[in-house]
């Protein structure tokens, strides 16, 4: 994902809202961060989990 950190987070589950994407209310623990400098972590579609780099427990 264009080089951002994907986390898996067992111990969470939030709501992935991409209107655009097609994804309203969908369950997800997969969440990407941003940027190096000025980070930020948002939730992303679980569909992406064949991608992630760090997974916690």
């Amino acid at each position: 994902m264009n080089g951002s950190i994907l986390v898996c987070y067992s111990r969470v589950k939030v709501f992935n809202n991409n209107v655009g994407a097609g994804y309203l209310n969908q369950p997800t623990n997969i969440f990407v961060i941003k940027r190096i400098k000025d980070p930020a972590v948002v939730p992303t579609s679980p569909q992406v989990a064949s991608d992630i780099i760090v997974e916690t427990k």
